[in-house]
């Protein structure tokens, strides 16, 4: 199981230093934190256009940081002759591909935690500057402090790696895919509000499981297909699930107050088991039967 677990880790680490994964992250941050200066469309509710864009964001960029992330680390193992050595040592083909998968995974939690810590501070912040208004008859805006908070948590880690790669040198991409996180849940603590988190949650670990489901799916087309063509299979499998992700996109379901059942998504999740047990199934299949280049010589 060692070898599983390094090259899990591995993976992840690899995604995180990733430019990609830096560039999906912040662009996914900008869009949520746009929704919030929006504020001259309340539709009703002051909050209502941040959490839209940021339950938006989430699931969007997380289903994009699934598929081109998972697909460039699975596929560079091939491109780069990389496999031959992974393969040479008592790891297994399937093994392998569970690893890739699972390290895919653990870099993704990472995007989808601190987006959904992200939003909590913007759509909180949302809602008090509304309620703000409302008392004294303003026009609403985000609350000045936790919009800096929320625009600090996606932009200092910036400056913080650019800080260390210059006086340790270390990764600039990694050190601020770690720094994000936890700036994004230091940010949630101002004017915390318990019950606004529990209304919430709900809600955001809906928007976990299409990513999933799509990393699993990017995962197995990298294994049969190159780069470009399993990132194609995987966009168009988007497109054909579009009307289903609208079960795990539930910003409206919290309007006016309103509340998502955590029975919801329990049975949300047993839906898209079976999605991820079937690419896993059809990906641990391809890995059993793909050749590497060694193998082809023969």
């Amino acid at each position: 199981m060692r070898s599983f677990s390094s090259i899990a880790r591995f993976t992840a680490r690899e995604i995180l230093s990733d430019p990609l994964s830096l560039l999906l992250t912040l662009a996914a941050a900008a869009v949520a934190f746009t929704g919030s200066v929006m504020h001259c469309h309340q539709f009703g509710e002051a909050s209502r256009m941040a959490r839209d864009a940021s339950f938006s964001a989430i699931l969007t960029g997380g289903i994009l940081f699934s598929v081109f992330c998972t697909v460039k680390t699975v596929r560079c193992e091939f491109e780069s002759s990389t496999l031959e050595m992974v393969l040479s040592h008592p790891v297994g083909r399937i093994r392998f591909f569970m690893a890739k998968t699972t390290g895919s995974v653990m870099a993704l939690a990472v995007f989808l935690f601190t987006l959904s810590c992200l939003s909590l501070t913007i759509v909180r912040g949302a809602w008090i500057g509304g309620e703000t208004a409302l008392e004294k008859g303003d026009v609403a805006s985000m609350w000045g402090p936790s919009a800096a908070l929320a625009f600090a948590a996606f932009t200092l880690p910036l400056a913080f790696a650019a800080a260390l790669n210059r006086a340790k040198g270390t990764r600039f991409v990694l050190a601020a895919m770690r720094t994000m996180p936890v700036l994004a849940a230091a940010s949630v603590v101002y004017r915390f509000d318990c019950a606004f988190v529990a209304r919430h949650a709900p809600g955001l670990v809906l928007l976990f499981f299409p990513p999933i489901v799509f990393a699993a799916a990017a995962a197995a087309f990298s294994m049969r297909f190159g780069s470009g063509m399993a990132a194609f299979a995987s966009i168009v499998l988007f497109a054909a699930a579009v009307p289903a992700l609208g079960n795990y996109c539930l910003s409206n379901a919290l309007s006016g107050g309103g509340t998502i059942p955590w029975r919801y998504v329990a049975l949300a999740a047993a839906a898209a088991a079976p999605a991820v047990a079937c690419f896993l199934a059809a990906g641990a299949w391809a890995a059993d039967s793909v050749e590497t280049e060694g193998e082809k010589g023969i």
